[in-house]
Formats: C-alpha cells, structure tokens, sequence
C-alpha cells in the first residue's frame, strides 16, 4: 500500500515465493480496487523494443482507449529516435488520465537489451503522480534504482518480506491444504523450508494422507535442490499409475494441450486429465483464458524428465518421436525437428528438414537451419544433394564464409554426379517436390546451377548470369520451386550493369509484388533493400527511403533469426537522412543498425552499421566517438580472408580521413591497401578506388 504513493514497487525473489499470487491478491483488496490496472506479462521475445512498446501500450488502452495513439504511430516512424522522441507524448497522455493507475511488468527478468531499459528509466524519472509501476522478477532490473531509493522513489518487497512467518506457514498448511500439523511441526517445516512457498506447497502435498507427519518433518532437509527432487518423488509416488505416467511421459514438452499429450502418450484423455492437474494445484499452469494449453512450473518438469532419464533413454526418444510426428502434422516443423532431434533419429531430422526447407526459408529461419543441419552426420549431409543444397543456401543466406557455401556445393554436384552414374536417388524423398524425368534429376542441376550463381554471380559478366540463369530457370518446372525462381530474378537484375538499371528493372519489381502476395516476408525484406540501395545509387532518395521503411516495417514478421535483416534499411536510412541534414533523424536510425547488427551472423551487416553510424556523428562533430566506430570495423575485419569486407573498410577509413582533413593518415590506407592510379577497378572494390580517387584530388588540392 505504500508502494502505490511512489513511482516503483520491485518485487524481487527467486522462482517459487508467490510475487504473482501476492499482486493479484493485493491489486484486489479494497484499497488498491480503486486504482486502474494495465498488466503485461513478458517473456524474452518481449526483448525487441517494437513489440515491448506495442505489447505495453496496448495494455495501457485497458486503462484507457485513448492513451498512447499518437506514441503507436509514432513507433513505426522512420524518425523514431531514443526513448525520449516518442515517450515523452506517452507522458503527456498519462498525466492527462483522470484517476490513478498501476502499471504491473510481470517477469521483467526474461527482458534483454538496453533499449527497453532506458525507455522504463526514462518514464520512472517522468511518470505523473497518478502513474505508479510494479515490476516482478527473480533478479533486480537494469534500472536506477539507487537514485529512486534515494529520492524515497522505490518500495521493494525482496525474500526477506516474502517468505512465510510460522504463522503464516500453520495457517497455509492447516487451512489452505488441509493437514492437521501442532504449532511445534509448522515451526519447524518453516524453519526448514525457510519459507519457501513452492517448497511448502510440495511438502504439503507429500504429507496428505500420511500418518507419520513429524517424522517427514523430521526427514526434510533445508537445501531447495533437495527439497524439490525429494518433495517431487513423494508427490509421484502417491499419484495413481495412470497420473504418474502422464506426468512423466509429458514431461518433454515445454507446452501441453490434451491432443498433444493424447498423440504422446497413446492415450485419450489428456484435455480432462490437465484439467484434473490444474485444480489439484499439481504445477499446471493454464497458458489462454480456453484452458486449452498449459505448461509444467519450470522445476517441477526438470524433475520430472529428471525421473524420465532414470527410467530410460529408450522411451523418452520413443515419445520424442511422437511429439515429433504430431508437430509436423500440425504445420509446426521447427518443433517437429527439435523433437525428433531430441530423439537422436538423424534420419527423421533430415526428413523433416527437407520437407519444410521452403516454408522455413519464408520464414527466415536459417540460423536454426544450420544449428539443425550441425547435429546431422557430416556423411550423411555430403551424401544428399538436398541437405547439401540446404546447407549451402542457409550458409549463404547467413553470409557464412564463400568457402563453406562452395563446399557445400561441391557436396551436391558430386551427389547428383553419383547419382547420373548409379542411377536413382537414395532416399527417393530427397529430392522433394515434383519429378523431371525419370529421376528428378533436372530439379537437382537447377538447384545446383542456381546455388552456384548465388556465390559466384558478382565475378561474371551480366550476359553470363543472364545464360546461366535462365537454363536454370529451364530445368526447374512451373509451380516447383518458387523460392529459387525469386531468387534467380534479383541475380539477373543485380547483375544487369548499373545501378539505374537495376532500380528500373521489372524483374525486381516484380519479385517484390509477389513475395508481398505470396507473404514470403523474408524475400519481400530482401528484394525491397537491394531495389533501395539500387535506387540510393541513382540518386532517386525519396523512392530509396520508401523502400527502407517498408522493408523496415515488415522485418517484425520475419523469423527471430532474422531480426538483423533491418539492419541494412536502418544504415542507408541513416546516410539518406545525413544527406538531407536531418543529423538527429540519421544518428537514430545508426543507432538502430548497430543494435540490430549485433545478433547478426553476418560479417558485411556489422560493418555497414558501424561505418554508417561512424559517417554520422563525423558529421555531428563527434570526431574521437566517429574514428572509435571505425576502430571497432577494423578490429572485426581483421583476419577476414574476404577482400570485399576489408575494401569496404578501406573506402570508410579514406572518406573519413579525407573529410577530416587527415591526408597522412589517409595515405598510410593506401599504401597498406597498395592502391595506386593504376590499379583495376572491379564491382569488388569500386567504392574503395572512388574514396582513393577523393583522396588523390585532397592531395592536388592541399598541394
């Protein structure tokens, strides 16, 4: 109740002391029913500032409709900045609402990312008196705290306030759970339990039914690792034959519906039997208001496969399978191959994988992929053209080295070679899709055909791409393959000569129309970025910058994996705005490349951000924060055996040097580069050899 006159309640403890239980109870109470409650439970996809600020916001508008509009719009604006450009009309929403509210942040801890933590900071320093927070979680947040304790800003509820007193402790037991426990027996399983609510529920549910009540007392141990194991045996072997081997059997799954625990465990009752666990307060928890699907409490399932593993391998890999199956039949593969790789069959992996390969690339998921294909025998995938083909993409696709993507490659053409020569394919499955001629064996070279220009395209001239393209194209029949045939589009067109031409190019266009109909969002992001850069390139900056926002707006619907797909439309957003003189609008959106850079697996992604956020704050002035960016872009360079990044790098360091007015030190780039009036100019270092170009004409000038 004190908490509510100040901006933070934190109740902060470890999993198991009732924080939940102990804010739904209290914003029931009389005292708090008053007061207007927005309730967001967050878990770690809450982590991507776009979906926090939307989740947050929405719940908001339960408090009142009105609130945070303007801030939703503002959200998915290319001129989005820091916390500040778009909370701070959040604020002034807040401090017009009639009446006091609570703002609850359940589960804060799963939250990662300093984005969303500066944005909580900044609305704790600017709340209204109205507004307060309550933040739950099993670690302090990222916050000043320190600060709002000192300016009596924060009440905190920690361990010490949660646990049950002997009271409290008696009155649970005897009560709530119906035990018959003296005064002297609750004193002394509290001091054993030390209060740990979780704990005590555990060993009430052990004591039902017993006789010999101080001797269990007696036997408890103070350790929570213990208490659990211990506490989790006694409840399973008081549990019917049939309840213990649902929970045991169901324990591999990290959510449960009845139809799914049914295909698990071959039985018929799984909806009626969770219902059952739920109101017996066996560790269900209900995940919708339908009650349809549920999960285990976190430690209660560990235990559980804990006694699974004691009972067997065997039949754990036997219900993995299981699951396996009925995730695939219900259009979930990436749930499907974990379980059946949980079940060690190599083979039902590969199967699967090759399956959804299509779906799963729409999705952008090829990060996972390669995580999925790792577990795989390296013969096996050397022996399948399409695992190799699926290696080589993902490879490609998450811009690992040239030299794996060929090896992979190579893998598939010696496949297909053995193939031409034996005859037949080995499984038959493994081509996938519809058959050409008696083998299927031209879906195959166009695949091949098609991987070897995704890794080769930028060394050949545009006549070649478009000859190899197009027999590609020959060998994969209509309807088959769409994915590639997009794929082969944007190659012809990046491949046509000039940028002019490839901004104008309706093969491009038309590859973003139909990956915008057919949702393959990944495509859409990734043609729309190359059409931007192209139209970037030729000076058309309005036409470049409404396909990054766009490109920028669809990224949310892309696989997590590939979150860091935006990072290219946030940098060329950020030299667009630099060349209006919008310096604030460019530093955001800078920002925002490096933020997302950082969980790409991509090389050239990182050094486009830093370069771009290095040409910003050079133009902000900030000369020491600019070079700092580009020390970070050479120290990853290095050792690369790719000479287009450290070209790239090298273009970034002469533009700086040159714009700074550092002629020596862009002339120690050079020479390191050995880059003179003579050297050819190629599509893999044009940018390098125009920034020498700058520097020669400083040189003449200076002279």
């Amino acid at each position: 109740d004190r908490g509510a006159d100040v901006r933070l309640t934190l109740v902060s403890a470890p999993a198991g002391f009732g924080k939940t239980a102990l804010l739904a109870e209290w914003l029931a109470s009389p005292e708090a029913r008053a007061r207007k409650v927005a309730w967001l439970s967050l878990d770690r996809a809450d982590s991507e500032p776009l979906a926090f600020w939307t989740y947050l916001i929405t719940a908001l508008q339960q408090v009142h409709p009105a609130i945070g509009a303007g801030t939703l719009a503002l959200l998915t604006s290319p001129q989005t900045g820091g916390p500040e450009s778009f909370l701070g009309g959040l604020v002034n929403e807040l401090a017009g609402f009639e009446g006091e509210a609570t703002v609850v942040l359940e589960d804060y801890h799963l939250v990662e990312g300093s984005a969303v933590h500066e944005g909580i900071a900044f609305l704790l320093d600017h709340l209204p008196p109205t507004v307060h927070f309550v933040i739950t979680g099993r670690a302090d947040p990222p916050l000043p705290l320190a600060r709002l304790r000192a300016r009596g800003e924060l009440v905190e509820v920690r361990v010490s306030d949660l646990r049950f007193t002997t009271e409290e402790t008696a009155a649970f037991l005897n009560d709530a759970m119906g035990l018959t426990l003296t005064a002297d027996d609750a004193a002394r399983l509290e001091a054993r339990a030390e209060g740990w609510i979780a704990g005590l529920q555990l060993a009430a549910l052990s004591m039902q039914g017993r006789a010999d009540l101080s001797e269990f007392i007696d036997a408890f141990t103070g350790n929570d690792r213990y208490i659990v194991d211990y506490l989790v045996e006694e409840v399973l072997e008081r549990q019917s034959d049939e309840v213990r081997q649902f929970l045991l059997q169901t324990s591999i799954l990290d959510r449960l519906s009845g139809p799914l625990c049914d295909a698990v465990t071959e039985g018929d009752g799984g909806a009626t039997t969770l219902a059952r666990l739920e109101r017996e307060n066996l560790f269900v928890v209900p995940l919708d208001d339908r009650r349809e699907w549920y999960r285990y409490h976190h430690l209660f399932a560990d235990v559980l496969r804990a006694h699974l593993r004691q009972e067997g391998r065997a039949e754990a890999s036997v219900l993995h399978r299981r699951a396996a199956h009925w995730f695939e039949q219900h259009d979930l593969p990436t749930r499907a191959i974990d379980h059946a790789r949980a079940a060690g069959d190599h083979e039902e992996v590969a199967r699967i994988l090759v399956a959804s390969f299509d779906e799963l690339a729409r999705s952008g998921s090829f990060v996972s992929i390669l995580g999925w294909l790792s577990s795989l025998p390296l013969e096996m995938v050397r022996q399948r053209p399409r695992l190799a083909f699926i290696s080589a993409r993902s490879a490609i696709a998450s811009e690992n080295t040239n030299e794996m993507a060929r090896k992979y490659t190579d893998w598939a053409e010696e496949a297909i070679q053995r193939i031409r020569e034996q005859g037949g394919l080995d499984p038959p499955a493994d081509i996938g899709g519809t058959f050409v001629g008696p083998d299927g064996i031209g879906i195959l070279e166009g695949e091949l055909l098609t991987l070897k220009l995704m890794h080769s395209s930028r060394h050949l001239g545009p006549e070649e791409v478009a000859k190899t393209a197009a027999r590609a194209l020959g060998l994969l029949p209509p309807g088959s393959r769409e994915h590639l045939r997009r794929t082969l589009q944007v190659i012809v067109a990046d491949g046509r000569g000039t940028w002019a031409d490839a901004a104008d190019d309706e093969g491009l266009d038309r590859t973003i129309e139909e990956a915008r109909h057919s949702q393959n969002l990944t495509q859409l992001v990734s043609s729309l970025t190359k059409r931007g850069e192209a139209n970037m390139e030729a000076g058309r900056l309005s036409e470049a910058q409404r396909d990054f926002e766009e490109a920028i707006r669809v990224v949310p619907g892309v696989s997590r994996d590939m979150g860091w797909l935006a990072c290219k439309p946030h940098a060329s957003l950020a030299e667009i705005l630099l060349e209006r003189g919008d310096l604030l609008g460019g530093r955001s959106h800078a920002s925002r490349a490096v933020e997302v850079a950082a969980a790409s697996p991509m090389r050239s992604y990182a050094l486009y951000a830093w370069t771009a956020a290095s040409q910003v704050l050079q133009a902000l002035g900030e000369l020491e924060a600019a070079a700092a960016e580009l020390r970070r872009a050479e120290t990853f360079v290095r050792g690369s055996r790719d000479g287009r990044f450290t070209s790239f790098l090298s273009a970034a360091q002469l533009d700086f040097y040159c714009r700074s007015g550092d002629l020596e030190e862009a002339a120690a780039v050079a020479r390191a580069r050995d880059l003179t009036p003579n050297t050819v100019v190629s599509r893999d270092n044009d940018s390098e050899m125009t920034a020498f170009a700058c520097y020669l004409l400083a040189g003449d000038e200076a002279a």
